[in-house]
C-alpha cells in the first residue's frame, strides 16, 4: 500500500509541476525606468497636514521591572525607502513599517503606552498576539496634549 500511495503522490506532484510550467506566459521585461517615471508622474495624493512632513524616527523604549514590561511606542510620519531610490510617506511605529517586534513572555504584564505624533489622525495599533475581536477593545490615539 505504501509504493502505491508513493506512486500516486509522484504522478500528482508530477502533473501539477508540468500543468503549472505549461500555464507560464512569456512576457518582455519590465523597464524599471519606465515604471518609475510612470509613478513619479502620477503623485500620489498627501493630505495636507502631512505634505512636508518627515518626522525623526524615535527609539522603542521598553524597560523590564520583574513580570512587568513597559513599552513606549510612538505612532510617525516617516518617509520611508519602499525600493531603492523610491521614498514612500508612511504611517509608522518609531520609524518602522511594519513596526518594531516586541517580544515578552508569557505571563509578563505588559504596559504599553503610544504617543501620537500625526498631527492630523488617531491611529490604532494591532498586537497579532492578542485573541480578542477586532471590534471589541479597541481603541485610537488621537494627538498629544501638545497637538503634534
Amino acid at each position: 500500500m505504501f509504493k502505491r500511495v508513493s506512486y500516486r503522490v509522484a504522478v500528482g506532484l508530477s502533473a501539477t509541476v508540468l500543468l503549472l510550467s505549461a500555464c507560464g506566459v512569456n512576457q518582455e521585461p519590465v523597464d524599471d525606468k519606465s515604471v518609475h517615471a510612470e509613478v513619479k508622474a502620477h503623485e500620489i495624493d498627501v493630505i495636507e497636514p502631512h505634505k512636508g512632513l518627515n518626522q525623526e524616527p524615535v527609539p522603542l523604549n521598553i524597560e523590564r521591572d520583574g513580570k512587568d514590561v513597559y513599552v513606549e511606542m510612538t505612532t510617525q510620519v516617516t518617509d520611508i525607502e519602499i525600493e531603492p531610490g523610491y521614498m514612500y510617506k508612511a504611517w509608522t511605529f518609531n520609524g518602522e513599517a511594519p513596526g518594531p517586534l516586541i517580544v515578552v513572555e508569557e505571563g509578563d504584564i505588559l504596559h504599553l503606552s503610544i504617543d501620537n505624533l500625526d498631527p492630523a489622525i488617531p491611529h490604532s495599533i494591532d498586537l497579532h498576539a492578542v485573541h480578542t475581536n477586532p471590534d471589541v477593545g479597541f481603541a485610537d490615539f488621537g494627538p498629544n496634549e501638545n497637538g503634534t
